[in-house]
């Protein structure tokens, strides 16, 4: 799940940075002797600054304030939960959990000796904790010595308690003279503040609790190895003693951090929670269309793929693949557990889960982390702001972080819809004889020196325009005279771009800047597809009607006129919306957002005849209005796409390559993509089956990819690119030459 053409769902880490001053304290600390002398054995001594701050925090989260007041501090909640169990059990002893558990939790009462009993929850109740159960587990098994709770609230899956559930726990820890562990790490992720989960040290049993939690997933300090625990104070010197004798192993520079972290302003922290929750419903919106596109297909009533419960707190959703898995059976195709379909899925889409057997839940079901797809895309905007913090958080830093979501948002949205829906169809239609969960790891992308070392390797070539051919006022040195050479191989150039323009339109713009109509086979656009749906009044199944509110700002103009279109400025009035071009604002504000929750509301399509995020306008990076689609889904709208990495517009340029050679089809295989964009045309090329080469010096990447003067390529920045995008070009090439 490490490589890089993975998208992994099977992450943990955070959304973004911690806070900047976190990052600029540790920077200030480490040239600075007198707060960090690293000479010296700092865990021996109090940090009380720290100490006050986690107080204040398990006060926060709902800890009583004489439990709040105890604290201990280790390297991670890990650490802590070891050292508790370490504390409170012995060999032998029963560890009680519910489903949504950490995973790793088996493996510590292994180590143990200590037997771990899971109690299954249910969808019915949310996956929330039940008393009910418990208590009957405890009557029914009598175990000898009182087990230990440990209690993941928020769950892993975003369960959490609320104050009925915290009263009946806290009254069988009591009646049964448990210990119990809380790990609280998730608290103050929940989406709805009013029903922020409760906390066992508020119960009747607060004495026998010991909570923790730390500065990783909505600290975003995952990396530095920082958990903090609150209890009783006999329960908590004696937690103190043992982390001192036996693993003291908590830096100073990580206390420092976590210290500016808990010292950050509300709103930060509300941002990340804001954008966790508009990803999950992005991703809940698409497994029910991902879910809707198979049913129609295979003629089927129940649901083959499902988000087994809506979330309230953390950064997972659990998806139910059992529909699926059910009509594989038929197929006599089966999957032995939940472990057996991840890699199946790894192996076959190149998509990491988590199997839902290590959290504790049966069946079929996987576990998808959303929160640190993309955080890599989110650097540039820390960086900057890191780069000139003067200690005050504002809205308009808030706002530089849009750009870097919404590519990460795009990834888990392909991943579902372009990855992981094809192989579901493909094993429906046609199962394979036996589960193969065998791949190769990535590869690094071989660097050629010209297009003339690809033509054996290929029948046709499907080329990007801009960052490509040229950066929209002239075309590129060596541009034309390699596709005239690629035609005198015989090997036909379809261009393929993301435009809202018609290909017609662009094939003008193109003579004036050099590159001539007889140097290519055809152009198809984003923009020639909309067209083709709107002039026929449909988008797939969707009827459009007459009436078009258009969103974005189209250079020279857009087409819905010529397309016979009314065209309204009320959108109470449209029938439909239209995005072209680009947004000409710097971020989507409130009147975008007013008008896309107006035209969901009302249940309006949204057909996007760009798909790309980011666009560059003149030299200068602008929103794309695919931007738009997942702001739009998020709020119920319908979306269609039209454009990479999407799958019709490779379909359609491949058929017209095919009619060059006057041949019925050409295999993906011996395709060439030929692109600048990691999220368009690799990605893309990656989930039609064709071969791709990745132009390095001239498209949106070239500033991070040939960072010096000498022009030469960034190896450690092309596979930190793979990485962050998940997918890898076969070849590499600085810019379009023969």
């Amino acid at each position: 799940m490490f490589d890089a053409d993975v998208v992994s769902f099977a992450h943990g880490e955070g959304l973004r940075r911690a806070y900047p001053e976190s990052i600029t304290a540790m920077r200030h600390a480490l040239s600075d002797p007198t707060l960090l002398p690293i000479e010296n054995y700092m865990f021996l001594q109090k940090f009380k600054s720290l100490s006050a701050e986690i107080t204040r925090h398990f006060m926060e989260i709902g800890v009583p304030p004489d439990l709040a007041g105890n604290t201990a501090i280790d390297a991670g909640t890990t650490r802590l939960i070891i050292a508790g169990l370490d504390l409170m059990a012995q060999r032998g002893d029963t560890v009680i959990t519910f489903s949504g558990f950490y995973h790793p939790l088996a493996a510590w009462c292994a180590y143990r000796g200590l037997k771990l009993c899971v109690i299954p929850t249910s969808p019915e109740n949310s996956h929330r904790p039940s008393a009910k159960q418990l208590l009957q587990w405890l009557e029914e098994n009598a175990p000898p010595t009182p087990p230990i709770l440990v209690l993941f609230n928020p769950s892993m899956t975003g369960a959490i308690c609320g104050v009925r559930e915290i009263e009946e726990l806290s009254e069988v820890i009591l009646n049964f003279r448990m210990w119990a562990i809380e790990d609280a790490l998730f608290a103050n992720c929940e989406f709805d503040v009013a029903a922020r989960s409760v906390r066992l040290a508020a119960g009747c049993a607060a004495e026998q609790v010991l909570t923790v939690s730390g500065a990783s997933k909505n600290f975003g300090l995952a990396n530095m190895r920082i958990g903090w625990a609150c209890g009783a104070p006999k329960l908590i010197h004696a937690l103190s003693e043992y982390i001192t004798t036996s693993s003291a192993a908590t830096p100073q520079l990580s206390k420092i951090a976590a210290l500016h972290a808990l010292r950050a302003p509300s709103e930060y922290y509300e941002l990340n929670n804001k954008e966790i929750l508009f990803r999950i419903n992005l991703a809940i919106e698409t497994i029910n269309h991902v879910d809707l596109n198979l049913r129609t297909i295979f003629e089927h009533e129940k649901s083959i793929i499902k988000a087994a419960h809506t979330p309230s707190a953390g950064h997972s959703i659990l998806i139910d693949f059992s529909g699926f898995v059910s009509l594989l059976n038929k197929k006599n195709l089966k999957f032995e557990d939940s472990a057996d379909l991840t890699r199946w899925i790894l192996a076959s889409a190149k998509v990491a889960f988590a199997p839902g057997q290590s959290h504790g839940f049966e069946g079929y079901q996987l576990r998808m982390n959303i929160a640190s797809i993309g955080s890599s895309l989110t650097y540039p905007a820390s960086l900057s702001i890191e780069s000139q913090w003067n200690g005050q958080w504002t809205n308009a830093q808030s706002k530089a972080f849009e750009a870097g979501f919404a590519e990460g948002r795009a990834i888990i949205q392909s991943a579902l819809t372009d990855r992981v829906e094809p192989v579901l169809r493909m094993a429906l239609q046609n199962p394979p004889a036996q589960v193969n969960t065998a791949r190769k790891s990535a590869q690094k992308p071989r660097a050629i020196h010209g297009m003339r070392e690809t033509i054996h390797e290929c029948d046709a070539v499907l080329m990007d325009v801009w960052g490509v051919l040229t950066d929209g006022s002239r075309a590129h040195a060596g541009a034309q005279t390699t596709l005239r050479q690629l035609a005198k191989e015989c090997r036909p150039v379809i261009l393929i771009s993301n435009t809202s323009r018609l290909g017609s339109d662009l094939s003008h713009h193109l003579s004036r800047i050099g590159i001539q109509p007889d140097c290519y086979a055809k152009i198809v656009t984003g923009g020639d597809l909309a067209f083709r749906s709107v002039q026929r009044r449909k988008s797939g199944s969707t009827e459009l009607g007459q009436a078009c509110y258009v969103l974005g700002f189209q250079p020279g103009g857009h087409w819905a006129d010529a397309a016979g279109l009314n065209v309204v400025t009320d959108i109470e009035k449209a029938d439909w919306l239209l995005a072209v071009g680009y947004i000409d604002d710097e971020y989507i504000n409130d009147n975008h957002l007013e008008i896309l929750r107006r035209g969901a509301d009302r249940r309006l399509p949204l057909l996007i005849s760009n798909a790309d995020t980011s666009i560059i306008i003149n030299q200068k990076m602008c929103l794309g209005v695919g931007i738009l689609a997942a702001h739009y889904q998020s709020m119920g709208g319908a979306v269609h796409i039209f454009g990479k990495p999407h799958q019709e517009i490779y379909h359609e340029a491949a058929m017209h390559a095919a009619t060059q050679l006057s041949r019925d089809c050409i295999e993906p295989r011996r395709i060439l993509v030929v692109g600048d964009s990691f999220n368009s045309d690799i990605a893309g090329a990656a989930s039609f089956g064709a071969k791709s080469l990745l132009i390095t010096a001239t498209g949106v990447h070239a500033s991070d990819l040939h960072p010096g003067g000498d022009g030469s390529l960034c190896n450690d920045t092309l596979m930190r690119l793979c990485r962050d995008h998940q997918c890898v070009p076969d070849m590499t090439l600085g810019s379009v030459t023969w």
